[in-house]
């Protein structure tokens, strides 16, 4: 969870925020909530862990059983891979929320340009993911940050520091 660089056509043409539509099942319109536990799957009325007996601890009923099993043997499909650089977020199914970049130089001068420090910026092109959020050290790092946070707690642990 958190980001990550994907690359994709240059004339990659999705909307920024927006989920990619090959992550989302077609069929998820066909499962409901459960109105037994609110989605969550336990025992609603003691949640003392166990499952919901309406939905076996699911959080959702399906409308028939063809359409579960047209669900779990649906696969997501990612976006088209290409010459371009471009950050999207995986905390949720996955969308872009940057432009795309011809260069992994143009994708770093655009996150200094959004806020982020060069260095962090840098090493997060270069890693290609970033976790949400990183403590080390009395120092939180979110997002592209993270990473370099991550390399200077990594080579502290290198040189025997931890």
């Amino acid at each position: 969870m958190g980001r990550e660089v994907k690359r994709v056509p240059l004339d990659f043409d999705w909307p920024l925020e927006k989920t990619w539509e090959g992550y989302l099942s077609p069929y998820s319109e066909y499962w409901r909530e459960c109105p037994f536990c609110n989605g969550i799957g336990l025992n609603r009325i003691t949640s003392s862990g166990r499952y919901c007996e309406c939905c076996g601890g699911d959080g959702g009923i399906w409308l028939t059983p063809e359409w579960k099993a047209k669900d779990d043997a649906w696969e997501p499909t990612d976006p088209p891979i290409g010459e371009g650089w471009q950050v999207w977020e995986i905390v949720s199914e996955g969308s872009p929320v940057s432009p795309v970049f011809a260069t992994k130089e143009a994708l770093v001068d655009y996150l200094v340009s959004e806020g982020h420090m060069r260095s962090s910026s840098q090493a997060f092109a270069d890693a290609g993911w970033a976790p949400s959020m990183f403590v080390a050290n009395g120092k939180c790092a979110h997002d592209v940050d993270t990473v370099e946070l991550m390399n200077q707690c990594k080579a502290v642990q290198e040189t025997g520091g931890m």
